[in-house]
Order: C-alpha cells, then sequence, then structure tokens
C-alpha cells in the first residue's frame, strides 16, 4: 500500500508542479500567506503583475457561458477511485494524502475552511467527497469552502470545531 501511496503523492505532485507553471496560484503572486501554498521545485517567480477586477470578471462569465460544471476531480485530472478509502490508510498516509490535497487545492485557487487541529482521519474523507462536487476554476482569485454549516448537529468536525460556542 505504501508504494501506491507514494506514487499518488508523486501524481499530485506533478499535478501541482504543472499548475504553478500555467498559473501560479492567486494567493501566492498576491502575496498573501498560505501554510499549504509551497511552491514546488524547478518553477521559477513570474513577474508578478496587477489582476483587474474585469479580468476575474472575465473568469466568471468563461463559467457561466461556458460548458458543464466540472468537478474538482476533473479539473486535477484524478478520478475518485484513485484516492483509497479513509479505512485501509494508516495516519502517516492519511496525514500526507490530506496534506498533498490541500496543496493542490491551494495550487488550483480552492481554500478549505475547517478547524485547525482536525485530524486527517476525518477531514481526508470530507476533502475526497468535495472533490466529486462541480467547482468553477478561477485562474485569477480564489474559491473558498466551508463545510460546516454552524449547526452542531451535522457539523462534519464534531467536537473538533466550535460551531456549538455560536449559540
Amino acid at each position: 500500500m505504501q508504494k501506491y501511496i507514494n506514487q499518488l503523492l508523486g501524481d499530485i505532485e506533478d499535478v501541482i508542479r504543472a499548475r504553478w507553471r500555467e498559473h501560479p496560484p492567486h494567493f501566492y503572486t498576491a502575496g498573501i500567506p498560505d501554510p499549504y501554498l509551497i511552491k514546488p521545485k524547478g518553477i521559477l517567480d513570474k513577474p508578478v503583475k496587477e489582476i483587474s477586477f474585469e479580468k476575474q470578471m472575465e473568469d466568471v462569465e468563461m463559467y457561466k457561458h461556458g460548458e458543464a460544471a466540472q468537478t474538482m476531480f476533473d479539473h486535477f485530472r484524478f478520478s475518485f477511485e484513485l484516492f483509497p478509502p479513509i479505512s485501509i490508510l494508516s495516519k502517516s498516509q492519511a496525514d500526507a494524502l490530506t496534506n498533498a490535497i490541500l496543496r493542490m487545492w491551494a495550487a488550483f485557487n480552492y481554500t478549505a475552511a475547517f478547524p485547525a487541529n482536525t485530524p486527517s482521519i476525518i477531514l481526508y474523507p470530507i476533502l475526497c467527497k468535495q472533490m466529486e462536487e462541480p467547482k468553477m476554476l478561477l485562474n485569477n482569485g480564489i474559491i473558498g469552502i466551508e463545510f460546516c454549516e454552524y449547526n452542531p448537529q451535522t457539523c462534519p468536525f464534531g467536537t473538533y470545531c466550535n460551531c456549538g460556542d455560536l449559540e
């Protein structure tokens, strides 16, 4: 299993590297810190240019009038079946895959909102499920994805989330 995980992690890193070459992540080019924006080896910084509001709206218009919505898996060129179920992963494998997925999301201008102390055993399946959903892909700007609806009874993070404190 570890050999497969290593191959999958390498494939994810290849996708991250290809995306950085084509479209460096918005937060990175804007100088906004993100713990998952780790520039891949061999990627040179391109000169930072101002991204206009019009250019960002152009992305939105292309999405609105373009082809059918694609899933995140489609954007990443992966399929759900390639990601093993959490039940067969060790803690270190789940941690490595979760980190790689979050880095891939950041490279494609997606940012996930989740409690900082959420273990991979909970977060990994949530991320995999979310990648099956249709999502717009922006080259300019970011798409924030929240999983908690601020209802403790349905919160996917359980006791790791502080949504119960909001009542």
